[in-house]
């Protein structure tokens, strides 16, 4: 009978912790697949955000993205010793040393013209030129500002999932993909680095004209508290005398020290 109810224990206890484990089990399935679920939903957001800002950067105007001048066009003149289809060579007068190399045109006699396009020598960018060319809205910065955040949160609900992502390196290259999606002859050019301020300068901004605001509304608050308290505080003893405006002669009145 010992044997019995020690061997019907030791079933008992092997099949709790047998329950016990599919429950631990089930829990911890059932927690990364909320886990993978939010990092989905998170990068969904953000993909969805991505696909609004390079929607907009296709939709600017060339006046809101200024650009170098890389190109010029020049005429040249089909020399009389020359013929349709020669080559020809000429000084890039916008380029100061460079010679460039051109086929004459099949419709260009000698004597004739043509026109050829050739490259304007770029000056070096100005690293420190604080002028931004570029004309953002603020609808435009507020979604690249909303962007990063849902990056950002993303990142941190896949390194949920993903023990081995590499947080840090991911968060800091958030903006790479948007600043693809600008030309490369900006004026200003656009990288990581310009976004990274523009979100920075327009929640600054965000923030100053909010805190105004705030500051008012409290104000306001303030007065309407110290007219309240005013109403409510016991004022000083009042009493009312008829005053005569006009006349010469008055009723005369005995002084009583009990009124």
């Amino acid at each position: 009978n010992e044997d019995n109810l020690a061997k019907s224990s030791q079933s008992t206890k092997s099949a709790a912790s047998t329950a016990s484990k599919k429950k631990s089990d089930k829990t911890a399935t059932e927690a990364d697949s909320r886990d993978k679920n939010a990092a989905k939903k998170a990068r969904a957001k953000s993909d969805a955000l991505f696909k609004k800002l390079s929607a907009m950067v296709k939709a600017m105007a060339a006046e809101d993205l200024p650009r170098r001048v890389t190109k010029a066009m020049v005429n040249l003149t089909c020399p009389e010793s020359k013929k349709p289809g020669d080559v020809i060579v000429f000084a890039n007068p916008h380029f100061q040393g460079q010679r460039l190399k051109v086929k004459i045109p099949k419709d260009c006699m000698p004597g004739g013209s043509f026109r050829v396009s050739v490259p304007v020598k770029q000056d070096p960018v100005d690293e420190d030129d604080e002028k931004d060319h570029n004309k953002f809205s603020v609808e435009f910065k507020d979604l690249v500002g909303e962007y990063a955040t849902a990056y950002d949160e993303w990142c941190r609900a896949q390194n949920v999932v993903d023990k081995t992502f590499a947080l840090l390196k991911e968060k800091q290259a958030k903006y790479d993909p948007v600043a693809k999606l600008f030309p490369k002859e900006l004026m200003t050019p656009v990288n990581s680095e310009y976004l990274k301020r523009l979100v920075r300068r327009a929640r600054q901004n965000r923030y100053k004209r909010k805190k105004p605001a705030e500051a008012e509304t409290k104000e306001d608050d303030e007065q309407e508290e110290e007219e309240e308290e005013e109403s409510k505080a016991p004022g000083p003893a009042k009493r009312i005398v008829e005053i005569p405006t006009m006349g010469s002669k008055f009723p005369t009145v005995t002084y009583n020290e009990e009124d």
